[in-house]
């Protein structure tokens, strides 16, 4: 087929997925196979078929989840601790999980009984074993005293964090739908509206005194899900449902995207297209000046869509370009129109040329040190989001068209949503734009070597802090490639580890001339006397290529050897994405002890006899990790 109008030959306008029952059985079979492809048709198909979430959930219950090889790495254990019954959230909990990639199991509590399900340790609830629990409480009694109420919440999170390390979601406040005294109601402390802000408030404050405990803003959502009665709907007459349907999606997008987090499949780069994406028109055509950006319709659109791309941006969102246009008339864009929100400086890597896009997001990815599941594409042209979904299904494609409609995605969507913001999280894209300054250099060095020398490397190893923990729980959820054993860990499971008296857990931070990447790496040490072991050794993917990983070796080593450790033992868990980390412990001067196709384990005599830490890179050791 011949390229027509600059695009390549090969992108077809749609995967071809029906409502037919046979297509409905082969979305079945595939999503048995492990990998995203399964996940990316249904996602396709979700699009092309909309309709009730119930409609398309109960075929997917045939699906035999466990046969995929991949399903206890995707897996997660919901529980719902509720006033009301939260039966009727399953069939969306599992579409919005699956567009996540992960498999979602629930358990329900009896309605009207959260309280005894947080604190019976043998309750259903406990018995789940969940890895987030979804707590839905509201005051019992009409008149009860909020301050009650929330002691009374309170000390039940208290009781549950003593015997689960789950991930717990609590439910702020909607508050009530009748308020008698109408436009008086907020001339008082005691009218219903502002005791509601004043309880939402003081929950939140509350909270952050548990771990690992994260509260639902629910009427913020249920403001962007229109749901017009949020208790006084039929569902909750009818059966006791507590959320109305209309409402349903709105909660289930963020308990999935807290179980993605905590699964580690979290997005971490946005690629976009430029014309009729990031600006109205082509610009080849249109020129600088003529491309729509700005106050007017539909001009401000598009500089809304570009103001919340750059409000992920200071959030940690990688940004990148993949753009069929001349590079010269797309940078042209960006210098003639200064009122874009976006810069060229926002960018941390680019594909702008006439080429396959799906052929530049690999590329990108590959410059990035990013897997491709920590991609999600914007592109207004459906042709080439069918193209991309099927070569390339582990990246999200966003199916938004219109302009309005990429604007609510862009809002709506949880994709990038962690667990936590960080100081790392701002620095985060400015990282990246540093490290495309490293490559520029690099490639005009005269050799390796030279490079690594000029960079300037520092590589800062501690015991981990307090303040240092929502960092680590970070890298814990989200490390994938440099992670050697892929153990996931909570905020609030690290803290206790790090109260343990036979563990250590270690911080490692580096910086260079370019830019002061943070923190960058976890390691948990685990042993006592002369057996010791790493239960846990990860680094971002930021700084990869420099050696790091030797310096952090070196750093563990030191650390056991001053312990009184003997010998110190390590496993490599082989995944689809860590094999960069494969040749660590021989690298660090490890002999293997035993090997099969799932792991292989090492042990290193005398540790810290041999530091291996590279000439261009100096370590600090801090005090209380000496």
């Amino acid at each position: 087929m011949a390229a027509v109008a600059g695009k390549p030959a090969g992108p077809r306008a749609a995967p071809g997925l029906s409502g037919s029952a046979v297509a409905l059985a082969e979305l079945c079979e595939q999503l048995e196979a492990p990998g995203w492809r399964g996940f990316a048709r249904l996602r396709r198909y979700r699009s092309d078929n909309p309709g009730p979430a119930r409609a398309l959930a109960r075929p997917l219950r045939s699906v035999a989840w466990e046969a995929r090889e991949d399903f206890p790495a995707r897996q997660v254990r919901f529980a719902f601790a509720s006033t009301g019954s939260t039966a009727n959230l399953d069939d969306v909990l599992l579409l919005e999980s699956l567009d996540r990639g992960i498999i979602p199991r629930s358990y329900h509590s009896a309605s009207r009984q959260p309280s005894r399900e947080l604190r019976d340790p043998g309750s259903g609830l406990h018995q789940h074993q969940p890895d987030i629990v979804v707590v839905a409480a509201a005051p019992g009694v009409e008149g009860e005293e909020d301050a009650a109420f929330l002691d009374s919440l309170l000390e039940d999170l208290r009781t549950f964090r003593t015997r689960s390390s789950a991930l717990l979601l609590v439910h702020s406040l909607a508050g009530a739908e009748l308020r008698p005294r109408g436009l008086g109601d907020w001339s008082g402390p005691d009218g219903l509206g502002e005791r509601q802000a004043r309880l939402n408030l003081m929950l939140a404050e509350r909270c952050r005194e548990i771990p690992d405990v994260h509260v639902v803003d629910v009427p913020h959502l249920v403001a962007l899900s229109g749901a017009g009665w949020w208790t006084l709907h039929r569902s909750w007459f009818v059966g006791n449902l507590g959320v109305p349907e209309a409402l349903a999606p709105w909660l289930c997008r963020e308990y999935a995207a807290a179980g993605a987090a905590v699964r580690g499949f979290v997005r971490k780069c946005l690629v976009m297209d430029l014309d009729d994406t990031l600006w109205g028109g082509v610009v080849g055509e249109a020129g600088p000046a003529g491309v729509q950006i700005g106050r007017d319709y539909p001009g401000n659109i598009f500089a809304a869509i570009q103001q919340v791309v750059r409000k992920l941006h200071e959030r940690g969102v990688v940004l990148a370009l993949n753009s069929q246009n001349n590079e010269d008339d797309a940078w042209a864009a960006f210098r003639g129109r200064p009122e874009m929100p976006l810069a060229p400086t926002h960018f941390a890597a680019w594909r702008i040329n006439w080429k396959d896009k799906a052929a530049n997001l690999v590329e990108l990815a590959e410059e990035l040190r990013l897997g491709l599941d920590s991609f999600v594409m914007l592109d207004n042209d459906p042709v080439q989001q069918a193209w991309v979904e099927d070569r390339l299904p582990e990246v999200h494609v966003l199916a938004a068209q219109d302009p309005l409609e990429m604007l609510h995605t862009l809002v709506g969507q949880r994709l990038f949503a962690g667990l936590g913001a960080t100081a790392e999280d701002a620095r985060r894209g400015a990282s990246y734009v540093a490290s495309a300054r490293r490559r520029e250099e690099e490639a005009t060095a005269g050799d390796r070597a030279s490079f690594l020398a000029g960079l300037g490397v520092t590589v800062t190893v501690g015991r981990a802090a307090a303040e240092h923990l929502p960092r680590l729980a970070q890298l814990a959820q989200r490390t994938n490639q440099f992670n050697l054993t892929t153990k996931r860990y909570t905020e609030g499971q690290i803290r206790e580890l790090c109260q343990a008296p036979n563990v250590e857990v270690l911080r490692c931070s580096c910086r260079d001339r370019f830019a002061d990447e943070g923190i960058v790496g976890l390691v948990i040490l685990r042993g006592s006397g002369a057996e010791w072991a790493v239960d846990t050794c990860l680094l971002s993917c930021r700084v990869l290529g420099w050696g790091v990983e030797k310096a952090l070796a070196a750093a563990m080593c030191r650390v056991v050897a001053a312990r009184g450790a003997a010998s110190l033992r390590g496993e490599y868990v082989r995944t689809a994405k860590n094999g960069v980390a494969e040749g660590f412990y021989r690298d660090a001067g490890f002999a293997a002890l035993a090997s099969d196709p799932e792991r292989t384990s090492w042990t290193l005599e005398r540790p810290g006899a041999d530091d291996r830490t590279p000439a261009w890179i100096r370590l600090e050791m801090e005090e209380e990790a000496s």
